[in-house]
C-alpha cells in the first residue's frame, strides 16, 4: 500500500467516527473553500446548472420534475 492511501484510508476512518453534524460541518467549510476558488464566471455556470437540474412543476395538485433541457 503506497502512503497516499494510507492516508486516504486513514481520512476515510477519521470521517467515519465523525457524527452525522461534524461530517455537515466540515461538508459546508468544503463547499465554501470550492467556491472560494470559482471564478465569477464559473460560479455562474455552476448556479445555472445547479438549478437547470432541479427545477420542478407543480400542477393538478402534484410535484413533477421538469426534464433537463441543456442551455446554449
Amino acid at each position: 500500500m503506497s502512503d497516499e492511501e494510507a492516508v486516504l484510508r486513514r481520512r476515510r476512518q477519521e470521517c467515519w467516527q465523525l457524527t452525522a453534524e461534524e461530517r455537515m460541518e466540515r461538508f459546508f467549510r468544503l463547499q465554501e473553500t470550492a467556491f472560494a476558488m470559482m471564478s465569477e464566471r464559473g460560479w455562474e455556470h455552476f448556479h445555472r446548472r445547479n438549478h437547470q437540474k432541479r427545477r420542478v412543476s407543480f400542477e393538478d395538485g402534484s410535484w413533477s420534475k421538469i426534464n433537463d433541457i441543456q442551455a446554449p
